[in-house]
């Protein structure tokens, strides 16, 4: 008696789209964008200033979604790994030895329960690891998700739960195709999240670790802020010079700076066009 009919393509064709949903280069690419402008406003709006006003192109996320994101999607992929490798395997147990092989009857039995079991785990989770499992839900609830469809695929293939019509399976796949994806969105919200409330959580202290900035300029810039110290040369080229400077970021052609002494309950952010030629900037690292 053959137990592979048509349900054991169905699941191959919804690892298909799941596979397909994961490796889209459109999507990856999403995902880093919105990475980027998820930490990058979280971070923004703990530091005192909108996110819009730092003016980040697409490949500014890009550059800072990179690495996180990577380490998320390693992640994915090892747990899809893992799952065709239980499937290559119970699949030769249900070849071998029928719908009655032991492993395969308990596989069928307890693998429902992971829709609650996976969810109320990172619940549960939370209390210790409260980061990671603020991470981890969604994906454990897709994955709850996927390994309830998967045992009613087993079931199907053995016989023993009716199978769905190709409409509707067509329908379940897509269906599922689309939950995936919007938990790895809401995944990575989480995660930009979380790192960027870190970086903001630990920015004071880093304050005396940023590159020093050192401006001269033809005019006053009433550059306005504790610790920054204007000292005029001269009344001919650069006559301002501002000190007590650190940088903060370059992007959007605009530096944007912070002053020494900066912190959570005091702090100003300046901004200055780089292709301003009354000004000039000196970058210093200065460990003494």
């Amino acid at each position: 008696m053959s137990t592979e009919p048509v349900e054991s393509h169905d699941r191959g064709e919804l690892m298909r789209r799941i596979a397909a949903v994961i490796g889209n280069v459109g999507v990856f690419t999403a995902l880093l964008v919105y990475f980027g402008w998820v930490r990058s406003e979280v971070q923004a709006k703990a530091l005192g200033i909108d996110e819009s006003i730092l003016n980040m192109s697409t490949r500014d996320y890009l550059l800072r979604s990179v690495r996180p994101v990577l380490v998320l999607m390693l992640v994915v992929a090892l747990a899809v790994l893992v799952w065709v490798l239980m499937d290559q395997l119970l699949s030769m147990r249900l070849r071998r030895r029928g719908a009655n092989d032991r492993i395969y009857r308990w596989t069928c039995r307890l693998l429902p329960a992971a829709i609650i079991v996976l969810p109320l785990a990172g619940w549960v989770l939370r209390g210790r690891f409260p980061a990671t499992a603020y991470i981890a839900f969604p994906l454990l609830c897709a994955a709850g998700l996927l390994l309830l469809l998967y045992a009613f695929g087993l079931r199907s293939a053995a016989g023993k739960v009716p199978s769905l019509s190709a409409d509707n399976g067509g329908l379940l796949r897509a269906g599922t195709a689309v939950l995936i994806g919007i938990a790895l969105f809401s995944s990575v919200s989480n995660y930009a999240t979380v790192e960027g409330t870190e970086l903001a959580r630990n920015f004071e202290a880093q304050v005396p670790l940023l590159p020093g900035v050192v401006v001269h300029s033809t005019t006053a810039l009433n550059l306005d802020a504790p610790c920054v110290e204007l000292t005029r040369i001269s009344d001919k080229g650069y006559g301002c010079r501002y000190d007590g400077l650190r940088l903060l970021e370059h992007v959007g052609g605009q530096y944007f700076l912070i002053h020494d002494g900066w912190s959570r309950e005091f702090g100003v952010v300046m901004s200055l066009r780089d292709d301003n030629p009354d000004v000039r900037f000196d970058f210093v690292r200065d460990n003494r």
